[in-house]
């Protein structure tokens, strides 16, 4: 099997941000990782066997796929996916997914502002802004690849109505970035409840 600790680092990200609870019960995540040839290996976004690692796809830069069934991988995800790796070439990694807390900041179209000092420090200095979400994956796609490749203090974005995608340098610092964030999101709407922020 080509790849195979590239697969066995993301199956185990994956367990590590499921046990924390930023992966939701759904087990639902695409992740991504560049490899040193540039090609990107890619999950299906799929619950299989407990695991949406389960199945991969490895793809061209230009989104060719190369190896796995095209069936298996999120078609909606790709294009977004692609355009983030090209628009930053310090990204090698990306997961999209939907944790709780995040996702109600995405479900009620508002920007989670970066000012959790965790958040800071795994490198997201601007504020999480939202992006329509388009199910074909295209006009979302454009939308965060000018956020990528204008705005150098930001490591996601969040899909109205979707989740959150996410991106950094390598998979060790993509896990503690999603951590980061849900925690943030958590202590803002917690906060909210105690008065707001100060």
């Amino acid at each position: 099997m080509q790849h195979q600790a590239e697969r066995e680092e993301i199956v185990d990200a994956v367990a590590d941000l499921f046990a924390c609870g930023v992966i939701p019960p759904s087990r639902q995540a695409t992740f991504s990782v560049r490899l040193p040839d540039g090609d990107i290996l890619i999950t299906s976004g799929e619950s299989s066997h407990g695991s949406p690692a389960a199945q991969f796809g490895l793809l061209a830069a230009d989104g060719t796929l190369k190896d796995g069934s095209s069936s298996a991988l999120s078609a909606s995800m790709i294009p977004i996916h692609l355009a983030i790796f090209a628009a930053q070439p310090g990204f090698d990694a990306i997961a999209h997914t939907y944790p709780p807390f995040t996702t109600a900041f995405a479900v009620a179209d508002r920007p989670l502002v970066s000012r959790y000092e965790p958040l800071l420090r795994a490198g997201q200095r601007n504020e999480i802004s939202v992006v329509p979400w388009s199910p074909e994956g295209g006009d979302t796609a454009e939308s965060i690849r000018k956020i990528v490749a204008s705005e150098p203090g930001n490591r996601a974005t969040l899909l109205a109505n979707n989740g959150i995608i996410a991106y950094h340098s390598t998979l060790h610092e993509l896990v503690q970035l999603l951590i980061a964030i849900e925690e943030s999101a958590a202590l803002e709407l917690r906060a909210a409840q105690l008065g707001g922020v100060r």
